[in-house]
């Protein structure tokens, strides 16, 4: 079953260069009720400031597809690969 999920009602972390929202238990931010659905154990709303970004990090048996709705965002990974997204591509790894 689909539920809806306003984004106010969604777990959230904010600093100085990110404001995150969650739709299911991520991090610190755990909610029995929102572990997942199926397989998707990850749906975060992550809005990164300018020039700001996340340190390397590793996607390690998981499937990762990130699509930008605005500006550009830059993807490294560790074996040398770089893409940058803007809105309307999709990137999966």
């Amino acid at each position: 079953m689909i539920r809806l999920r306003p984004g106010a009602a969604r777990g959230r972390f904010r600093n100085h260069w990110l404001d995150a929202r969650f739709s299911f238990s991520f991090g610190d931010y755990q909610d029995p009720a929102f572990d997942g659905w199926s397989d998707l154990i990850v749906l975060n709303d992550d809005r990164v400031a300018p020039g700001a970004g996340f340190a390397e990090h590793p996607h390690r048996d998981v499937e990762v597809m990130s699509y930008p709705i605005a500006g550009a965002v830059e993807h490294r990974d560790s074996l040398g690969h770089v893409a940058t997204m803007r809105p309307g591509d999709v990137h999966l790894m």
